[in-house]
């Protein structure tokens, strides 16, 4: 029994040494890991993981971080890591701070006009949460009636290009008289700027019928008796207005 006791000890005895040079055993910073980070108009640290010479991972705590390069925009930046704290060595890696693309940001400010002979530059708004974005725009005509587009380029820490659209609007109009003889009705519209057609609705049943015209005056058979509804709206270069209020006679 105490033969076996004896054996028992030495066992412990060998384990427990072997543990204690374990521990003794100085850690060296060997390499680190991260990753490249996007812009987000703070200091942008990457998640950073630090091993030893047996590739075991060393906690924060025993190491300091030193950084070489500007944290907060795109860019370049280098990482030094120092081993403290029984840990020695040290060692360097890069991560980038990517450009953002502007399609992840807020956009405002477009809006559609209505056509008043002067020009209507879009009001652009871009930002990422509460900062601002670095942005060029490009555009065309913004002050004849029709379809226009805007050219968004993100610059600086931002990147990418959009596309939006918006419409400068003919001026609206509506039925100035109205007079019926028989089937005919004669109908007298309020003139709009721009150069615009006029687009007449009417109906006696339930389904609406158009007509087009250059000028403000026009002459309809509805080829009915009964009241008949008319509207008008102002159309030019694929773009129209809204339609005015429904007059009946």
């Amino acid at each position: 029994m105490l033969r076996r006791f004896g054996k028992i000890m030495v066992v412990v005895a060998f384990l427990f040494v072997n543990i204690v040079n374990v521990e003794a055993k100085e850690r060296v910073v060997s390499h680190i890991e991260l990753r490249d980070v996007t812009y987000s108009g703070e200091n942008a640290i990457p998640r950073i993981k630090v091993f030893d010479q047996e590739g075991r991972h060393i906690p924060k705590k025993q190491y300091c971080m030193f950084f070489n390069g500007d944290t907060l925009n795109a860019g370049k930046v280098t990482v030094r890591v120092k081993g403290i704290r029984r840990v020695s060595g040290e060692a360097s890696a890069s991560y980038t701070i990517k450009k953002r693309n502007i399609s992840s940001c807020q956009l405002s400010g477009i809006e559609n006009h209505t056509y008043d002979g002067r020009k209507h530059d879009p009001n652009v708004r871009l930002t990422y949460h509460q900062y601002n974005v670095s942005y060029r725009l490009s555009y065309g005509d913004c002050k004849s009636i029709g379809k226009k587009k805007v050219k968004i380029v993100g610059i600086g820490n931002f990147t990418g290009t959009i596309y939006k659209n918006y419409k400068i609007l003919p001026p609206s109009s509506r039925i100035l008289t109205m007079t019926k003889s028989g089937t005919n009705v004669h109908l007298t519209l309020v003139k709009a700027a721009g150069g615009v057609k006029y687009q007449i609705g009417y109906k006696t049943k339930k389904k609406w019928k158009t007509k087009m015209i250059s000028g403000t005056h026009i002459t309809i058979n509805v080829k009915d008796k009964r009241k008949t509804s008319f509207k008008v709206r102002t159309c030019k270069n694929g773009v129209k207005s809204t339609w005015s209020a429904v007059k009946r006679v």
